[in-house]
Parts: C-alpha cells; structure tokens; sequence
C-alpha cells in the first residue's frame, strides 16, 4: 500500500523522485518543474506528476533557506553542493527563471489537477491547501 500525507514529502511519488535526484542531478528539477509550469490549463496534470512538481519544488524552497519541516536530511545535505537557482534552458542556453516556473507550476497544481481532485474529495482539502499555499510563500521569500 501506498504512502499519501499532506506534506510534500509524505507520499511515495515524492520519496521516488527525491531519490532520482539525488542519484541523476538537479536537471530532473528543472524538467519537472517545467513540465507542470507549460501544460496548458485543458490539459489533465496526473496526482503522480503534481506530487513530482511540489517535491522539486520544495528542493529550490529548501535551497532559499526555506525549508519544510519534513524535508529529509539527505536533501538537505544535497541542496548545499548543487546551486539550484541557476538553470539553463535546452534551447540557446538561456537562464531559466525557475522561481517563477515554480510559482505558475503551483498555480496550476491548485487550479486544475487530479491532485486536487482527490484532496477534494477528502476531509483534509483545506490542510492540503495550507501546505501547498505555505510551499509558495516559502519560494517567493
């Protein structure tokens, strides 16, 4: 049986990808982030890669000096030897901004996705909302 918490770090989806960061590098990151930050709002964002994006997310928190409650300590140790805030894009090697690529991606996990679907359909909605709400206001810092 799967894991599935209110926190970012509380579900398998996020311990996966934490995982494959740590082993491939902080462009799955970036590539994750962009992938949720460009669907278009008609298109269906799957919970699996919500969860992906709110983990990535919480890594370039984390590096801000904002770091959740529960981030693991192997992150931790991670984010101190990878710059996270400098990203080239796979086109002209143009600095991406993935401040605001995580802002919009957090915007769209909240508007329109299957993962708020499902904490929709839970008494927890509202304390999902709080964490997610709380991983923004820990990135704009």
């Amino acid at each position: 049986m799967g894991t599935w918490g209110l926190k970012n770090f509380e579900n398998d989806g996020a311990a996966d990808f934490t995982d494959d960061v740590l082993e491939n590098g902080k462009n799955l990151i970036k590539e994750t982030i962009l992938k949720v930050s460009e669907m278009s709002i008609d298109e269906y964002l799957e919970a699996p890669d919500c969860e992906n994006a709110l983990a990535a997310n919480e890594f370039i928190a984390a590096y801000k000096g904002n770091p959740s409650d529960d981030l693991p300590e192997d992150i931790s140790l991670w984010i101190k030897e990878n710059d996270l805030l400098n990203f080239k894009s796979s086109f002209f090697s143009k600095k991406v901004n993935i401040v605001d690529l995580s802002l919009k991606a957090i915007d769209r996990i909240l508007f329109n996705s299957e993962l708020k679907e499902l904490w929709e359909e839970s008494s927890e909605f509202e304390d999902w909302k709080k964490v997610v709400f709380d991983l923004k206001e820990r990135i704009s810092i």
